[in-house]
C-alpha cells in the first residue's frame, strides 16, 4: 500500500495528501524530506457519518490519526 502524507500545525492536520510520490500529483519530495515536514502514514482511516456533526482530522505519536467530531 502507497503511503500517504500529512502536514500538521499542532495536533491539528492541515494537509492529507494521499500519493506524495507518484510523479505527476506528488510533492516532488524525497521520504527524508517530507518527514521533515510532516508525518508519513500506511493508511488513514475513514470518518464516520454523524449527522450533524463535522469531521476534523488530528494526529499525535501516541494515538496516531484519528478523527473529532464537532
Amino acid at each position: 500500500m502507497a503511503k500517504k502524507f500529512i502536514q500538521l500545525d499542532g495536533n491539528r492536520v492541515m494537509l492529507i495528501h494521499n500519493m506524495p510520490f507518484d510523479p505527476t500529483q506528488g510533492l516532488g519530495k524525497t521520504e527524508a524530506e517530507l518527514m521533515q515536514m510532516g508525518v508519513l502514514l500506511e493508511e488513514i482511516p475513514e470518518p464516520e457519518n454523524r449527522p450533524g456533526k463535522t469531521a476534523l482530522p488530528y494526529y499525535t505519536p501516541e494515538k496516531g490519526f484519528y478523527w473529532e467530531y464537532q
